[in-house]
């Protein structure tokens, strides 16, 4: 276990003049015990983590959630009930569908609260021809509801949105993919099968990512896991991160780590800190660490409650073939952002 003693350094009076009491010295910051923890596994998992923590993960609730409705339970509306809380405009003007209401159908399966949700796939031009075919695609949910059979199928308390962009031509592949989602997602339905986070989770995340011709990816925000902890120990995580992959990396640019931070907390909210590349020029990591620039060897310093603790215990070094390579991001299918249609008939 390691300790830190932070001492006061004061000047001592000239003669003659009154002593100043310092009263009593600060108490030690006891730095926690890493023994066992494998510190690139991980952040690494931390990463792979907030790959699947995007708004294509609310969208699966909500068909997972009509895909439970029955005749008239819940009440579908075009637009936004007026008593319903959409952030999204004044009741006629509001585009897109809400399901709104407290009932149970036929089968027990309780529906309680609302989403409302917009989406719109636009393909313009031929993938055969040099110009190439562009698709964009868009989605947007807001929601405060939940979907129960004896034990929660579907809940959704948030906002959430992502947009595609795709152009396809001859020996020619480019996307672009932003998604932002902030709020609550758990459920059966949703996270039944998810081997790292069974529980859901808690999220205020924004993902940036591009591929084909260049890639890149980009998380910025935080994730809390409910019922599942990253190596037993960390349930929460910060991301401020910037990867450039093959065919993005410019002259001034590293290709073995990412620019940015990322942090873990622990059960004892003690958060750990990896700092890589400075992402912006000059300019401190919202979690208050020191940004001290390294070299480009995939390497990050690291921090304990805000202390440095590299001569200690070592950078943390970490290969990032996973981000592009053996594990790449891949966009959502703009098939994805069409709601079927059955799930919206009544039965």
């Amino acid at each position: 276990m390691y300790t830190l003693a932070l001492a006061l350094v004061a000047c001592a009076p000239d003669e003659g003049e009154d002593s100043v009491d310092l009263g009593d010295p600060p108490e030690e910051l006891v730095l926690p015990d890493v023994s066992g923890i494998d510190f690139p596994a991980a952040y690494t998992d931390a990463v792979q983590l907030s790959k699947t923590v995007v708004a294509g993960r609310a969208w699966d609730g909500l068909v997972a959630a009509l895909g439970q409705r029955s005749s008239g339970c819940p009440d579908l509306y075009a637009g936004v009930p007026d008593d319903a809380s959409v952030d999204a405009g004044d009741g006629d003007d509001v585009e897109g569908q809400t399901w709104f209401d407290v009932c149970s159908t036929p089968g027990g399966v309780d529906f309680t609260g609302y989403t409302w949700w917009d989406s719109s796939v636009e393909t313009e031009g031929d993938p055969t021809e040099a110009a190439g075919e562009t698709v964009t695609a868009t989605r947007t949910l807001q929601g405060d509801g939940r979907v129960r059979y004896g034990e929660t199928l579907v809940e959704f308390d948030g906002e959430a949105g992502d947009a595609l962009t795709r152009t396809i031509a001859p020996k020619y592949d480019r996307w672009t993919w932003s998604s932002t989602l902030s709020g609550t997602i758990t459920g059966t339905e949703v996270f039944g099968a998810d081997p790292v986070a069974p529980g859901g989770w808690r999220t205020d995340l924004s993902v940036y990512a591009t591929g084909g011709d260049a890639a890149l990816y980009e998380p910025t925000g935080n994730i809390f896991l409910f019922d599942s902890k990253i190596q037993g120990r960390f349930d929460s995580m910060e991301l401020d991160l910037s990867f450039a992959g093959p065919g993005s990396v410019g002259p001034d640019d590293c290709a073995l780590e990412p620019r940015g931070w990322m942090g873990l907390r622990d059960e004892n909210a003690y958060w750990y800190d990896v700092v890589f590349l400075p992402r912006y020029e000059d300019s401190p990591t919202d979690s208050g660490v020191d940004t001290t620039y390294s070299a480009c060897d995939g390497c990050g310093r690291l921090y304990l409650r805000g202390v440095d603790v590299s001569a200690d215990l070592g950078e943390v070094c970490m290969d990032f073939d996973f981000v592009f390579g053996t594990d790449p991001l891949l966009p959502p299918d703009t098939a994805d952002y069409v709601l079927p249609l059955h799930s919206l008939e009544d039965p």
